[in-house]
């Protein structure tokens, strides 16, 4: 046995011999470093936080991309085809500015991560990805059902030179204006007895002939559908529109003479079969 220890003794790398003076030599060393360690608890509360802190911006982002979201399909007009059933629900849909939506599911997806890695919110990552899409849908349409859009594009629209991002959001988009061949909305300035005359939010007025029954007065807003005829709009359905919602709706329209940039003409005359003209 004793052969062995003295073998396994040998066997170990003999320890240098340092001068008396080494341990302070390296201390002092470290010293002039400046040099602060931090014990491993507190850089990953530091971790958490900085990921709880960026899920709440990424989800404050995606709260702005939902209220621009719903500003679009708003000034569109589009959702007046919806009071007309199903029939219209594919039209509708081609108004749905689907690159926020996509880019919006995207940032909630995000702050969800970035939330759930954190670990200070004690809940499953699918109950905080719906809190993140409940937090940004609400506050998003909580926004958008404000005025602050109309008067930031108002600004906007008033400016000569192109503010980064901003004018992206308020100028260059939203402009997607609702055009169908059998729905018509306007404004009623004039009535005879078979018949109204309606301008609508382009300015341009048309005769319409109501269906057997419907009582109007001017200065009120309708939206019609029917069909197109030789001497104006055959309507078969008359409703009424909301006069804030559609004065809203007339103003967008009056308020934004400007060009669309290429990219959203070409899209604008898809939807609508137009030729390739200048709008």
């Amino acid at each position: 046995m004793n052969n062995i220890d003295e073998l396994l003794k040998k066997s170990k790398p003999e320890v240098p011999n340092l001068p008396e003076a080494f341990s302070q030599k390296i201390i002092i060393k470290i010293k002039e470093q400046n040099l602060e360690i931090k014990p491993a608890g507190i850089l990953q509360s530091e971790s958490k936080w900085i990921s709880l802190f960026s899920g709440i911006l990424l989800m404050l982002v995606a709260l702005i991309f939902m209220n621009n979201t719903i500003f679009e399909v708003q000034m569109s007009g589009s959702l007046e085809l919806l009071s007309f059933g199903t029939k219209y629900a594919i039209d509708f849909a081609n108004y749905l500015p689907l690159d926020m939506i996509l880019a919006t599911l995207l940032i909630i997806g995000g702050s969800t991560w970035l939330l759930w890695k954190s670990h200070l919110i004690k809940q499953g990552i699918a109950l905080i990805a719906a809190g993140s899409f409940l937090v940004s849908s609400i506050g998003g349409s909580a926004l958008a059902a404000t005025r602050v859009n109309e008067r930031i594009q108002s600004e906007v629209i008033k400016q000569e030179n192109t503010i980064p991002i901003i004018s992206w959001f308020y100028k260059e988009r939203a402009r997607f204006h609702m055009d169908h061949p059998n729905v018509l909305m306007g404004k009623v300035i004039e009535q005879t007895d078979n018949s109204i005359i309606i301008q609508d939010p382009r300015g341009k007025t048309v005769k319409i002939r109501l269906p057997s029954g419907t009582r109007v007065q001017t200065g009120q807003y309708l939206r019609l559908d029917g069909k197109q005829v030789n001497d104006g709009f055959l309507a078969n359905v008359m409703q009424y529109c909301n006069p804030t919602t559609a004065g809203r709706y007339f103003s967008h329209m009056g308020m934004n003479p400007h060009k669309m940039n290429k990219k959203m003409m070409e899209h604008h005359q898809m939807m609508h079969g137009e030729d390739n003209k200048e709008l």
